[in-house]
Protein backbone atom coordinates (compact mmCIF):
# COMPACT_ATOMS: atom_id res chain seq x y z
CA UNK A 1 0.00 0.00 0.00
CA UNK A 2 1.47 3.46 -0.81
CA UNK A 3 0.82 6.72 0.94
CA UNK A 4 0.60 10.17 -1.09
CA UNK A 5 0.30 13.53 0.25
CA UNK A 6 -1.42 15.83 -1.93
CA UNK A 7 -1.72 19.50 -2.27
CA UNK A 8 -3.91 20.48 -4.93
CA UNK A 9 -2.52 19.10 -7.46
CA UNK A 10 -4.60 16.20 -9.77
CA UNK A 11 -3.80 13.38 -7.99
CA UNK A 12 -3.80 9.81 -9.41
CA UNK A 13 -6.17 6.89 -7.99
CA UNK A 14 -3.60 4.29 -7.59
CA UNK A 15 -5.19 0.62 -6.40
CA UNK A 16 -4.76 0.19 -2.63
CA UNK A 17 -3.37 3.30 -2.31
CA UNK A 18 -4.20 6.05 0.57
CA UNK A 19 -4.06 9.58 -0.20
CA UNK A 20 -4.35 12.47 2.25
CA UNK A 21 -5.02 15.91 0.29
CA UNK A 22 -4.25 18.76 2.41
CA UNK A 23 -5.96 21.17 -0.13
CA UNK A 24 -8.58 21.59 -2.99
CA UNK A 25 -7.17 19.15 -5.56
CA UNK A 26 -8.43 20.49 -9.76
CA UNK A 27 -9.59 17.00 -10.18
CA UNK A 28 -13.55 16.30 -9.70
CA UNK A 29 -14.20 13.09 -8.05
CA UNK A 30 -16.62 12.34 -9.81
CA UNK A 31 -18.02 15.92 -10.80
CA UNK A 32 -16.82 17.93 -7.63
CA UNK A 33 -13.67 19.13 -6.46
CA UNK A 34 -11.66 16.56 -3.96
CA UNK A 35 -11.52 18.21 -0.86
CA UNK A 36 -8.97 17.90 1.76
CA UNK A 37 -9.08 15.10 3.51
CA UNK A 38 -8.15 11.10 3.77
CA UNK A 39 -9.07 8.71 0.99
CA UNK A 40 -8.53 5.26 -0.41
CA UNK A 41 -8.25 4.17 -3.67
CA UNK A 42 -10.84 1.65 -4.85
CA UNK A 43 -11.33 0.61 -7.96
CA UNK A 44 -9.17 3.39 -9.44
CA UNK A 45 -11.21 6.59 -8.12
CA UNK A 46 -10.46 7.94 -4.56
CA UNK A 47 -12.47 6.76 -1.47
CA UNK A 48 -13.25 9.24 1.38
CA UNK A 49 -12.41 7.37 4.38
CA UNK A 50 -15.54 8.56 6.14
CA UNK A 51 -17.62 6.16 3.96
CA UNK A 52 -16.04 3.41 5.27
CA UNK A 53 -16.36 3.75 8.81
CA UNK A 54 -19.13 2.33 11.43
CA UNK A 55 -22.24 4.51 11.45
CA UNK A 56 -21.54 5.04 15.27
CA UNK A 57 -17.84 6.44 15.00
CA UNK A 58 -19.07 8.16 11.70
CA UNK A 59 -21.16 9.93 13.63
CA UNK A 60 -18.66 10.88 16.09
CA UNK A 61 -16.10 11.98 13.53
CA UNK A 62 -18.39 14.24 11.30
CA UNK A 63 -20.29 15.91 14.10
CA UNK A 64 -17.14 17.28 15.63
CA UNK A 65 -18.64 20.52 17.30
CA UNK A 66 -18.29 18.96 20.84
CA UNK A 67 -15.92 17.29 23.28
CA UNK A 68 -16.92 13.72 24.29
CA UNK A 69 -17.69 12.93 27.92
CA UNK A 70 -14.88 10.82 29.76
CA UNK A 71 -16.48 9.29 32.17
CA UNK A 72 -15.77 10.28 35.91
CA UNK A 73 -13.26 12.47 35.11
CA UNK A 74 -13.76 15.87 36.67
CA UNK A 75 -14.36 18.74 33.66
CA UNK A 76 -13.52 18.72 30.05
CA UNK A 77 -10.94 17.87 28.02
CA UNK A 78 -11.15 20.95 25.97
CA UNK A 79 -7.89 21.70 23.59
CA UNK A 80 -6.50 18.30 25.28
CA UNK A 81 -4.62 16.29 21.71
CA UNK A 82 -3.08 13.73 24.21
CA UNK A 83 -5.16 11.72 26.15
CA UNK A 84 -2.58 10.29 27.97
CA UNK A 85 -1.43 14.09 29.62
CA UNK A 86 -5.15 14.32 30.60
CA UNK A 87 -4.56 11.19 32.70
CA UNK A 88 -1.46 12.08 33.94
CA UNK A 89 -3.03 14.90 35.38
CA UNK A 90 -5.42 13.38 37.45
CA UNK A 91 -4.79 11.82 41.31
CA UNK A 92 -2.39 9.03 41.13
CA UNK A 93 -3.59 5.80 43.84
CA UNK A 94 0.36 5.44 44.00
CA UNK A 95 0.99 6.52 48.19
CA UNK A 96 4.22 6.45 50.11
CA UNK A 97 4.54 3.26 52.54
CA UNK A 98 2.23 4.38 55.89
CA UNK A 99 1.71 8.27 54.52
CA UNK A 100 -1.84 9.28 54.20
CA UNK A 101 -3.26 11.76 51.32
CA UNK A 102 -3.94 15.09 53.01
CA UNK A 103 -6.06 18.11 51.06
CA UNK A 104 -3.50 21.18 50.39
CA UNK A 105 -3.89 24.72 50.37
CA UNK A 106 -5.21 23.96 46.45
CA UNK A 107 -7.15 21.46 46.98
CA UNK A 108 -5.80 19.08 45.86
CA UNK A 109 -4.78 15.46 47.86
CA UNK A 110 -1.07 15.28 48.59
CA UNK A 111 1.15 12.47 49.71
CA UNK A 112 1.82 12.99 53.91
CA UNK A 113 3.44 11.40 56.79
CA UNK A 114 1.40 11.28 59.88
CA UNK A 115 3.17 13.31 62.65
CA UNK A 116 2.48 14.26 66.27
CA UNK A 117 0.83 12.34 69.06
CA UNK A 118 -0.14 9.33 67.18
CA UNK A 119 1.53 7.28 63.71
CA UNK A 120 -0.41 4.72 61.00
CA UNK A 121 1.29 1.43 59.85
CA UNK A 122 0.33 0.26 56.18
CA UNK A 123 -2.17 -2.11 57.77
CA UNK A 124 -4.26 1.48 59.12
CA UNK A 125 -2.90 0.47 62.98
CA UNK A 126 -2.49 3.79 64.69
CA UNK A 127 -0.20 4.44 68.08
CA UNK A 128 -0.44 6.86 70.11
CA UNK A 129 3.16 8.49 71.33
CA UNK A 130 4.72 7.40 74.56
CA UNK A 131 4.98 9.96 77.33
CA UNK A 132 7.09 10.29 79.95
CA UNK A 133 4.97 8.25 82.20
CA UNK A 134 6.04 4.73 83.52
CA UNK A 135 3.58 2.01 82.97
CA UNK A 136 2.26 0.48 86.16
CA UNK A 137 0.04 0.81 89.16
CA UNK A 138 -0.06 3.98 91.73
CA UNK A 139 -1.19 4.34 95.34
CA UNK A 140 -1.72 1.64 97.99
CA UNK A 141 -2.37 1.41 101.50
CA UNK A 142 0.12 4.31 102.22
CA UNK A 143 0.08 6.55 99.43
CA UNK A 144 -2.29 8.31 97.18
CA UNK A 145 -1.56 8.83 93.63
CA UNK A 146 -0.33 12.07 92.02
CA UNK A 147 -1.54 12.82 88.20
CA UNK A 148 -0.05 15.45 85.92
CA UNK A 149 -2.87 15.56 83.27
CA UNK A 150 -1.93 17.84 80.06
CA UNK A 151 -3.83 20.33 77.89
CA UNK A 152 -4.69 17.44 75.49
CA UNK A 153 -6.21 15.50 78.77
CA UNK A 154 -2.49 13.15 78.22
CA UNK A 155 -1.50 11.78 81.80
CA UNK A 156 2.46 13.24 81.43
CA UNK A 157 3.05 12.76 84.70
CA UNK A 158 2.33 10.19 87.77
CA UNK A 159 4.23 9.28 90.97
CA UNK A 160 3.19 8.24 94.62
CA UNK A 161 2.66 10.11 97.56
CA UNK A 162 2.49 9.27 101.18
CA UNK A 163 -0.72 9.94 103.22
CA UNK A 164 -0.16 11.71 106.46
CA UNK A 165 -3.02 10.23 108.79
CA UNK A 166 -1.98 12.55 111.44
CA UNK A 167 -2.02 15.91 109.14
CA UNK A 168 -6.01 14.47 107.81
CA UNK A 169 -7.20 13.89 111.26
CA UNK A 170 -5.63 16.59 113.46
CA UNK A 171 -3.63 14.41 115.69
CA UNK A 172 -1.73 10.96 116.13
CA UNK A 173 -3.19 8.12 115.95
CA UNK A 174 -2.98 5.10 118.61
CA UNK A 175 -0.70 2.08 117.71
CA UNK A 176 -4.06 -0.71 117.58
CA UNK A 177 -1.62 -3.09 119.46
CA UNK A 178 -1.63 -0.55 122.00
CA UNK A 179 -5.12 0.11 122.36
CA UNK A 180 -6.05 -2.02 125.80
CA UNK A 181 -3.48 0.36 127.81
CA UNK A 182 -3.87 3.65 126.08
CA UNK A 183 -7.63 3.56 127.23
CA UNK A 184 -6.79 4.50 130.82
CA UNK A 185 -4.16 6.60 129.12
CA UNK A 186 -4.42 10.31 130.46
CA UNK A 187 -4.22 12.23 127.27
CA UNK A 188 -6.85 9.95 125.03
CA UNK A 189 -9.51 12.00 125.66
CA UNK A 190 -9.13 13.82 122.76
CA UNK A 191 -9.51 10.52 120.52
CA UNK A 192 -12.85 10.13 120.08
CA UNK A 193 -12.51 6.34 119.09
CA UNK A 194 -11.10 5.87 122.41
CA UNK A 195 -13.06 8.20 124.37
CA UNK A 196 -16.43 6.36 122.65
CA UNK A 197 -14.73 2.83 123.54
CA UNK A 198 -13.94 3.82 127.02
CA UNK A 199 -18.06 4.85 127.54
CA UNK A 200 -18.85 1.88 126.50
CA UNK A 201 -16.79 -0.42 128.67
CA UNK A 202 -17.79 2.20 131.53
CA UNK A 203 -21.55 1.33 130.96
CA UNK A 204 -20.88 -1.97 130.26
CA UNK A 205 -19.46 -1.95 133.86
CA UNK A 206 -21.98 -0.05 134.91
CA UNK A 207 -19.16 2.29 136.74
CA UNK A 208 -20.07 5.17 139.27
CA UNK A 209 -22.44 8.15 137.83
CA UNK A 210 -23.01 6.24 134.77
CA UNK A 211 -26.53 5.82 134.17
CA UNK A 212 -27.45 2.42 133.30
CA UNK A 213 -30.76 0.89 132.09
CA UNK A 214 -32.13 -1.61 133.50
CA UNK A 215 -35.29 -2.20 132.48
CA UNK A 216 -37.47 -0.01 129.15
CA UNK A 217 -40.96 -0.70 127.47
CA UNK A 218 -43.19 1.28 125.42
CA UNK A 219 -45.55 -1.64 124.89
CA UNK A 220 -49.09 -1.37 125.99
CA UNK A 221 -50.12 -3.91 128.58
CA UNK A 222 -54.34 -4.35 129.29
CA UNK A 223 -55.04 -5.19 132.52
CA UNK A 224 -58.53 -6.83 132.54
CA UNK A 225 -60.80 -9.40 134.09
CA UNK A 226 -59.50 -9.21 137.14
CA UNK A 227 -60.36 -8.66 141.02
CA UNK A 228 -57.11 -8.65 142.76
CA UNK A 229 -53.87 -7.30 142.70
CA UNK A 230 -51.64 -8.67 139.92
CA UNK A 231 -48.04 -8.47 138.82
CA UNK A 232 -47.26 -7.36 135.30
CA UNK A 233 -43.67 -7.26 135.55
CA UNK A 234 -41.06 -8.26 137.82
CA UNK A 235 -37.65 -6.78 137.04
CA UNK A 236 -33.98 -8.13 138.72
CA UNK A 237 -32.58 -5.46 141.29
CA UNK A 238 -28.61 -5.45 141.02
CA UNK A 239 -27.20 -7.86 143.48
CA UNK A 240 -23.76 -7.12 143.58
CA UNK A 241 -23.23 -5.92 146.55
CA UNK A 242 -22.21 -2.07 145.58
CA UNK A 243 -25.00 0.58 146.22
CA UNK A 244 -27.43 2.35 143.62
CA UNK A 245 -29.72 5.32 143.19
CA UNK A 246 -32.64 3.55 141.19
CA UNK A 247 -34.71 5.68 139.43
CA UNK A 248 -38.82 4.20 138.12
CA UNK A 249 -41.09 6.14 135.98
CA UNK A 250 -44.49 3.69 135.03
CA UNK A 251 -47.24 5.30 133.17
CA UNK A 252 -50.58 4.09 133.02
CA UNK A 253 -54.12 4.75 132.63
CA UNK A 254 -57.63 3.75 133.45
CA UNK A 255 -59.49 3.42 130.65
CA UNK A 256 -63.00 1.63 132.36
CA UNK A 257 -63.08 2.22 135.82
CA UNK A 258 -65.56 0.09 137.41
CA UNK A 259 -65.62 -0.76 141.30
CA UNK A 260 -63.00 0.33 144.21
CA UNK A 261 -60.31 2.56 143.61
CA UNK A 262 -57.41 1.14 141.33
CA UNK A 263 -54.25 1.28 142.49
CA UNK A 264 -50.77 1.04 140.84
CA UNK A 265 -47.90 0.09 143.08
CA UNK A 266 -44.12 -0.84 143.57
CA UNK A 267 -43.09 -3.86 145.36
CA UNK A 268 -39.73 -5.64 145.86
CA UNK A 269 -39.48 -9.44 146.51
CA UNK A 270 -37.58 -12.40 145.52
CA UNK A 271 -40.31 -14.22 143.11
CA UNK A 272 -39.51 -14.31 139.61
CA UNK A 273 -43.16 -14.97 138.71
CA UNK A 274 -45.37 -14.36 141.55
CA UNK A 275 -49.46 -15.06 141.62
CA UNK A 276 -52.17 -12.76 141.63
CA UNK A 277 -53.61 -11.85 145.30
CA UNK A 278 -52.50 -12.51 148.92
CA UNK A 279 -52.64 -15.84 149.28
CA UNK A 280 -49.39 -17.47 149.63
CA UNK A 281 -45.56 -16.77 150.32
CA UNK A 282 -45.33 -16.13 146.30
CA UNK A 283 -48.74 -13.92 145.85
CA UNK A 284 -47.88 -10.20 145.05
CA UNK A 285 -49.73 -9.15 147.56
CA UNK A 286 -47.59 -10.01 150.27
CA UNK A 287 -44.74 -8.68 148.97
CA UNK A 288 -42.82 -5.41 150.30
CA UNK A 289 -44.68 -2.06 149.28
CA UNK A 290 -42.67 0.20 148.21
CA UNK A 291 -44.97 3.13 146.52
CA UNK A 292 -48.50 3.79 145.79
CA UNK A 293 -50.88 5.74 143.83
CA UNK A 294 -54.27 5.61 142.82
CA UNK A 295 -57.72 6.87 141.44
CA UNK A 296 -61.31 6.32 141.22
CA UNK A 297 -62.34 7.74 137.86
CA UNK A 298 -60.96 6.95 134.36
CA UNK A 299 -57.80 8.92 134.79
CA UNK A 300 -54.30 8.49 134.48
CA UNK A 301 -51.89 6.88 137.54
CA UNK A 302 -48.32 8.01 136.83
CA UNK A 303 -45.95 6.80 139.34
CA UNK A 304 -42.79 7.81 139.50
CA UNK A 305 -40.11 7.20 142.62
CA UNK A 306 -36.16 7.81 143.30
CA UNK A 307 -34.97 5.07 145.29
CA UNK A 308 -31.54 4.27 147.19
CA UNK A 309 -30.57 0.82 147.21
CA UNK A 310 -27.93 -0.55 149.71
CA UNK A 311 -26.57 -3.74 148.38
CA UNK A 312 -25.06 -6.80 150.36
CA UNK A 313 -26.46 -9.27 152.54
CA UNK A 314 -28.26 -6.91 154.75
CA UNK A 315 -29.04 -4.05 152.05
CA UNK A 316 -32.42 -2.34 152.18
CA UNK A 317 -34.18 0.22 150.17
CA UNK A 318 -34.67 3.64 151.23
CA UNK A 319 -37.35 6.07 149.75
CA UNK A 320 -40.75 7.99 150.18
CA UNK A 321 -43.37 6.75 152.61
CA UNK A 322 -46.01 4.69 151.44
CA UNK A 323 -49.01 5.98 153.50
CA UNK A 324 -50.14 8.61 150.91
CA UNK A 325 -50.96 8.62 146.53
CA UNK A 326 -48.28 10.41 145.85
CA UNK A 327 -47.30 10.63 141.47
CA UNK A 328 -44.33 11.89 141.91
CA UNK A 329 -41.61 12.13 145.01
CA UNK A 330 -39.97 15.22 143.53
CA UNK A 331 -43.21 17.10 144.33
CA UNK A 332 -43.88 16.19 147.92
CA UNK A 333 -42.66 17.04 151.43
CA UNK A 334 -43.12 13.87 152.83
CA UNK A 335 -40.34 11.99 154.39
CA UNK A 336 -38.11 9.46 153.22
CA UNK A 337 -37.58 6.22 155.15
CA UNK A 338 -36.18 2.63 155.11
CA UNK A 339 -38.91 0.69 152.86
CA UNK A 340 -37.53 -2.77 152.74
CA UNK A 341 -35.02 -4.66 154.41
CA UNK A 342 -33.46 -7.46 152.15
CA UNK A 343 -30.54 -9.82 151.11
CA UNK A 344 -29.47 -8.38 147.73
CA UNK A 345 -26.49 -10.66 147.48
CA UNK A 346 -29.67 -13.10 145.79
CA UNK A 347 -31.99 -11.85 142.75
CA UNK A 348 -34.70 -9.50 143.96
CA UNK A 349 -37.38 -8.12 141.63
CA UNK A 350 -39.13 -4.73 141.16
CA UNK A 351 -43.04 -5.44 140.64
CA UNK A 352 -45.11 -3.19 139.10
CA UNK A 353 -48.86 -3.74 139.66
CA UNK A 354 -52.30 -3.31 139.87
CA UNK A 355 -55.29 -4.07 141.76
CA UNK A 356 -58.96 -4.08 140.08
CA UNK A 357 -61.59 -4.76 141.96
CA UNK A 358 -64.29 -5.53 139.16
CA UNK A 359 -63.63 -7.78 136.29
CA UNK A 360 -65.05 -5.26 133.62
CA UNK A 361 -62.41 -2.31 134.94
CA UNK A 362 -59.81 -1.83 132.56
CA UNK A 363 -56.15 -0.66 132.80
CA UNK A 364 -53.70 0.31 130.08
CA UNK A 365 -49.93 0.45 130.89
CA UNK A 366 -47.96 2.32 128.24
CA UNK A 367 -44.61 2.98 129.21
CA UNK A 368 -42.03 2.10 131.64
CA UNK A 369 -38.38 3.23 132.54
CA UNK A 370 -35.63 1.59 135.00
CA UNK A 371 -32.24 3.27 135.43
CA UNK A 372 -29.74 2.51 137.97
CA UNK A 373 -26.80 4.63 138.85
CA UNK A 374 -24.03 3.12 141.10
CA UNK A 375 -22.33 5.14 143.95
Amino acid sequence: MSIKVNDSKDPVAEQDSLLVQIDYANQPIPNNRLPKGLYYSFKDKWVDMITLLTPAIKKIVTANTTVPAWGSITGTLSNQTDLQSALDNKMSSDLTDSHIFVGDATNKATDVAITGDVTIDNTGATTLANTSVTAGTYGNSTNVPQIVVDSKGRITGASNVGVSISGALGYTPEDVSNKATSLTSPDNTKYPTTLATQTALDLKANLTQVATVLFKSITQTIVTGKTAETCIYAIPLPRDGFNYMINVYSQAQVTTFLGAGITQRFRVGSFASPIDGVTGTNSIGLQTLLATNGVASPNQIPLKRNFTLYGGASGSIYGLVTGSNVSDDANTLTSFTSLASKDFTVQNYLYVTFNPSNVGAIVTHNQILVTAIKI
